[in-house]
Formats: C-alpha cells, sequence, structure tokens
C-alpha cells in the first residue's frame, strides 16, 4: 500500500529518554510548588460551582449540566455556558464527595498537564528539545498561575488550554501527516475546549498567526473544522444559551472610556510576568485616565510587541511569541466585550504561552553562547519562581490569610471585605464580621451578598431580629435572591407561624428549584402543620436533588410514609 502524501515535513519524534526525563521534573515542580495549596478549603464561588451545586449529586443531572449555564445547580445566574467544568466537578464529588483536597488535586494534575502539552506542542513547532522543556519549566512554576490553579473554580482555565494545545498539536500532526484520527482528535479536543471556556475561540486566530509568522502549512481540512465548530458554537451562544460573551459591570462604559484601562491592563500584565509580587485577585472594574503613567507604561509595551511581530528581520519565534500573547490577551483587555474587571491574573494563562516559548528561545541561544552563565541563570529564575509561587499557595490554604492580604492590597474592593467577613464568620469571628459588613455596604449599599452574610452573622448572634431586617433590606435590593426567602423562612418557622413560613420556602422553591434545603424545610414545615402528605412530598424532591442526610427528621418521615401507606390501603 502507498504511503499517503505529507504536506508538510513530519514533526521530529521526541526521544523517549528525554521526555519521560522532563515530564517528571515537571511533575515533580509542580506538585511541589502547588502542595500548600491542597490544604485549602472551598473558596469564593466554588461554594456556588460545587458545595451548593445539586448537579453534582448524581449523574443523572448531566443533561441539565449540558444545557445550562454553570450556576444552575445552585440556582445562580453566571452566563457561563462551561459543562466540562462542571463535569470534572461531578467526577471529582463522586470519587472525594465534599472533600476539597481532590479538587484541588484535579487542578494541579490539570497544570501539570497543561505544561506537559506545551512542552509538546513547543516540540512540535520548533523541534528544540531546550526551548521547548524551558518553556513547559516556566510556565509550569510561574506565580502569576496560582490563581487559575489553587482557585478550584479556576478550573476553566487550565481545562480549556489542556483541549487547546492538544488540538492545535493534533492540527500540524495532520498537517504533516494527514491521517483521519489526527483531524478527527483535534476537532474533539476543541469542542471540549469550547466547553471548558469560552476563549478558546481564539484557537483558529492562534493557528492563523502561527501561518503568517512562522510561515508554514497547517491542514485546511482540520482548520476548516475548527471554523465549522466555530460557528456552530457561536450560534448556539446566541440562541439557546443567549450570549457568546455575557454582560459585565463595565459595559456601561463606551470604548474610549474603557481604551485607558486596556493599556493600563497591559502595564499590569507586563509588571506581574516580570516581577511576580504582591499578587491577588481583585483588581477591581475600574476606568484610568489618560494621563495615568501606567496607560503610557502599556502603550509603549503594544508598540514593542507590534514591532516585534512585523518586523521582517524579527526571529520567527519572536514574532510567534508576541503574536500569540497580544492576540490571546485582547478578549481580556476590555476592548472587544466589557468584563468584569480591568484584569485577572488567570487571564495570563493562556496569552503567557507565547512568552514562555519567546522566553524559552532566548534561554536556549545564551546556552550555547555561554551555557554555564546561563544554565546558572535559569536556575535561579525556576527557583525563584517556584518559592514565590509556593509562598503565594500558602495563602490559598487559609481563607482568612488571602483576604486579609486581598483587603490589604485592595482596600476598595467591597467583594474581598464580604469574603474576608465571611472566613471570619467561619471562625465564628462574628464581631469582626459585622464591622466589615458593615463597611461593605456603606461603600456599596446594593451588595446583596453583604446583606445575606450580615443577616447570618447577626442570626448566630442571636440577633433574630437584626437578622431578618438584614435579609429584608437585601431582598429590597435583589428580590431574585433565592436564599433571602428560604433564611425568612427558617424566622417564621421559629416565631410559630407555619404559613408564612411555607410562603418564603415556596418562593425560594420558585427562584431556586434545584436547591434541596428549602425542600426539607418546606417538609419539617408541612410536619409540624399537620400536612403529612405535602411533608412526605417535599422530602422526597429534596434527597432526589441530593440533599445532605438527617437522619432524625428522615426516621420521623419514614414512619409518615408507613401511617400513609397503611391510610392508603
Amino acid at each position: 500500500m502507498a504511503k499517503p502524501k505529507r504536506t508538510a515535513s513530519a514533526p521530529s519524534r521526541i526521544p523517549p529518554r528525554q521526555a519521560v526525563l522532563i515530564l517528571g521534573l515537571l511533575a515533580v515542580l509542580v506538585f511541589v510548588v502547588y502542595s500548600p495549596s491542597l490544604k485549602g478549603p472551598f473558596l469564593w464561588d466554588d461554594e456556588h460551582l460545587i458545595v451548593d451545586n445539586s448537579f453534582l449529586r448524581s449523574w443523572a443531572h448531566v443533561p441539565g449540566i449540558l444545557a445550562t449555564d454553570i450556576g444552575n445547580g445552585a440556582g445562580r445566574a453566571y452566563d457561563f455556558w462551561r459543562p466540562l467544568q462542571i463535569l470534572s466537578y461531578l467526577f471529582d464529588f463522586t470519587v472525594w464527595k465534599l472533600h476539597p483536597l481532590g479538587f484541588h488535586l484535579g487542578n494541579v494534575l490539570l497544570h501539570f498537564l497543561c505544561a506537559a502539552a506545551l512542552f509538546w506542542l513547543a516540540w512540535l513547532v520548533f523541534a528544540d528539545r531546550r526551548l521547548a522543556a524551558l518553556a513547559a519549566l516556566l510556565f509550569a512554576v510561574h506565580p502569576a498561575h496560582t490563581e487559575a490553579v489553587s482557585f478550584i473554580s479556576g478550573r476553566a482555565d487550565p481545562l480549556s488550554l489542556l483541549f487547546l494545545l492538544l488540538s492545535f498539536g493534533l492540527l500540524l500532526k495532520d498537517a504533516a501527516r494527514p491521517r483521519l484520527r489526527f483531524f478527527l482528535l483535534s476537532l474533539g479536543a476543541y469542542a471540549l475546549a469550547l466547553m471548558s471556556r469560552e476563549s478558546a475561540l481564539l484557537l483558529p486566530v492562534l493557528v492563523v498567526v502561527y501561518r503568517l509568522t512562522l510561515r508554514k502549512p497547517v491542514s485546511r481540512r482540520a482548520f476548516g473544522g475548527l471554523i465549522v465548530i466555530s460557528a456552530l458554537y457561536a450560534f448556539l451562544r446566541l440562541t439557546a444559551l443567549r450570549s457568546v460573551w455575557p454582560a459585565e459591570p463595565l459595559s456601561g462604559f463606551t470604548l474610549t472610556q474603557r481604551l485607558p484601562g486596556a493599556f493600563a491592563a497591559l502595564a499590569g500584565y507586563g509588571r506581574v510576568l516580570a516581577v511576580p509580587f504582591g499578587l491577588h485577585m481583585e483588581y477591581g472594574s475600574r476606568l484610568f485616565a489618560w494621563s495615568d503613567p501606567r496607560v503610557g507604561l502599556g502603550m509603549l509595551a503594544l508598540v514593542c510587541c507590534l514591532v516585534a511581530t512585523g518586523h521582517r528581520r524579527a526571529p520567527a519565534v519572536v514574532r510567534f511569541g508576541c503574536a500569540w500573547f497580544f492576540v490571546a490577551l485582547l478578549p481580556f483587555l476590555n476592548v472587544l466585550s466589557p468584563l468584569n474587571a480591568y484584569m485577572a491574573e488567570h487571564w495570563l494563562y493562556l496569552p503567557s504561552v507565547g512568552l514562555f516559548i519567546l522566553a524559552g528561545a532566548g534561554l536556549g541561544r545564551w546556552y550555547q553562547r555561554a551555557p554555564r552563565a546561563s544554565g546558572v541563570v535559569t536556575v535561579l529564575v525556576i527557583l525563584l519562581w517556584g518559592v514565590s509561587s509556593f509562598y503565594h499557595n500558602r495563602f490559598w490554604a487559609d481563607p482568612v490569610r488571602l483576604f486579609e492580604r486581598t483587603v490589604a492590597l485592595a482596600p476598595e474592593s467591597t467583594r474581598a471585605r464580604v469574603s474576608l467577613a465571611l472566613a471570619y464568620f467561619d471562625q465564628g469571628r462574628l464581631d469582626e464580621a459585622e464591622v466589615l459588613l458593615l463597611e461593605a455596604l456603606k461603600k456599596d449599599p446594593g451588595d446583596y451578598v453583604a446583606y445575606n452574610v450580615l443577616g447570618s452573622v447577626y442570626y448566630q448572634m442571636n440577633r433574630k431580629n437584626d437578622a431578618e431586617a438584614a435579609w429584608r433590606n437585601g431582598m429590597a435590593v435583589e428580590g431574585r435572591f433565592a436564599e433571602f426567602y428560604g433564611n425568612l423562612g427558617v424566622i417564621e418557622a421559629q416565631k410559630g407561624d407555619l404559613e408564612e413560613a411555607l410562603f418564603f420556602f415556596r418562593e425560594a422553591i420558585k427562584r431556586n428549584p434545584v436547591n434541596p434545603d428549602p425542600y426539607k424545610n418546606a417538609a419539617v414545615a408541612c410536619y409540624n402543620a399537620g400536612q403529612y402528605r405535602d411533608a412526605l412530598a417535599y422530602w422526597e424532591k429534596a434527597r432526589g436533588l441530593g440533599l445532605r442526610e438527617d437522619p432524625v427528621f428522615s426516621e420521623t418521615i419514614e414512619k409518615v410514609r408507613r401511617q400513609l401507606a397503611v391510610t392508603d390501603i
């Protein structure tokens, strides 16, 4: 049988011993650097996406996961369709239940796989072992990635990047040696990347960057397949799933108003990558004046990036690395679409690949001239970044330290104050939590989450009237928030007004029909009111949604079930 015609030179194979050595080193570095994060609890969005997500209680909810946004299982509207992220949590929950260690292990493993995929892709593109290894090692230990890896809800970034890199590499293999399996696997990996995060739509653009900067052929059929899948994805998001990119706080401002912030973000990202200290997760949705020095620095960085990309005499790897960085970062600059912050460290996860390839190439060329000096500098940089990442990951293991640091670095952030208050609440430091929440509400009287936590603080203080007032004030701000109704139902039940309590529980169910807690509370209220059939119906619904077992009431309701069965006979 004749061999299939090649459309490009086949990428050189990675020698097995070298591959095992480099992958082993990557694994050791990643798991050592991120070991402190394994002790971390569920934080921030983890409460909604994991702890309160009823979809994780059973694989029967897979259709719901595929058909709705990531917050639907907890009754929250996120406007992000990332079913693979939630399916990965479903797998973790099946194995680990609600033990955060397992979820953290999943994120760390994904980060290692991303570094390994980057090593593989860089080898395919440049056939340079040193460049590929250095790019992967630098990517693996850089502190800017701690938010994407140590924050369980940040899993969308490594999950999407992993499949994007795999799809890109398989597309190149299909160009070098056309095989149906490469073609299909490339498209399948791209579909999984899109199901992980919207930014995967950048892959066809990055393939064009590869074609233009390196002058290498790509598989036309595979690239055409990427375009078809992108079009289908966009059609799905614009119709059944409402939007490709959700409306965010900065959407209230014009492009002219947001544009200086794009340049300030460029300067900020450059600082984070070059000097990765003082990292945090709350940069805020702020605007910048053209006179701000950061705006000028960002404009200078953009000019340098464009010159390096477009200069005819620039090495191909420089053009490729700079173009990858800028193109992958562009959707996160609040230019194409407004976002919820002017910058965020986890948004560097995909764009940084280009700069790490560029850094790997630079260190590799230096090694050819001065092997000893370049080797020492490379080891020192990897150690410095690794130690810095290890240090930052210690904060992710302790919510109080994490949010105290965030409040100190971003004092204008009410969300950081509310999160710190919640961490204090979990430790029983109720007075300190109350002070923080009142400060947050003074800065932002429309923060309904602060009202919800404040009500919980007052409830634990046994100040039931203040708790009720806080929850009612929050309800006036955001009447769609189901937890207010559930909490007020508990208050009314304790007052003995079971009819009013049932009204609130039913309103909570109406606003969040997948949360088992109001069903359980309604079952208890119905039982106390003598409405036994309704109590049994609510209890069955709560159990079907994955209610955490209550042995006392479970035994009581089983007696009711047996009595009703006898009556029916």
